[in-house]
């Protein structure tokens, strides 16, 4: 694989799992870009409009920046290996989505949390959108991958 691979990231262990899943793999492969993205899930007109201050939804914006921050530092250690951040509102699936569509993205990776039944049905998936509107591969990590990426010794 080469080009680039974008990791969506909403401060769930299933998505920093993936972006470790992406750290790996960059490792494996030299030469391949990683960009985390993150989403905003409302935006600040949305917010006011349920009553929350702006206060609030910087608070919100800030706390998934920090844990965006903190998850590639975790998973990117060496200077060898980089990962590039990208910050956006809107419809996570949406803005997945368009992000691919608009940088040439070879490869997206997300976490699931595995929101079955009515719960995921109602609130909908964005794991599932993005498997089915995709135009380039998905990998979708669930939290029983946390073995997995979590073992010594399996990047070979």
């Amino acid at each position: 694989m080469s080009g680039k691979i974008l990791v969506a990231f909403d401060g769930s262990e299933p998505s920093m799992l993936a972006v470790r899943w992406a750290a790996r793999m960059q490792r494996l492969m030299p030469g391949v870009e990683c960009v985390v993205l993150a989403v905003v899930s409302f935006t600040g007109e949305e917010a006011a409009f349920l009553g929350a201050s702006a206060g609030a939804i910087e608070l919100a914006r800030e706390k998934l920046q920090e844990k965006l921050q903190s998850a590639v530092r975790e998973a990117f250690p060496s200077r060898s290996q980089s990962c590039s951040m990208v910050l956006r509102e809107g419809d996570p699936g949406r803005e997945i989505l368009k992000y691919a569509a608009e940088n040439a993205v070879a490869h997206i990776v997300l976490g699931s949390r595995g929101l079955g039944g009515i719960k995921g049905a109602l609130l909908g998936s964005v794991s599932s959108r993005v498997l089915r509107e995709a135009t380039c591969p998905v990998t979708v990590i669930n939290p029983r991958a946390a073995q997995y990426l979590t073992r010594e010794g399996t990047d070979s």
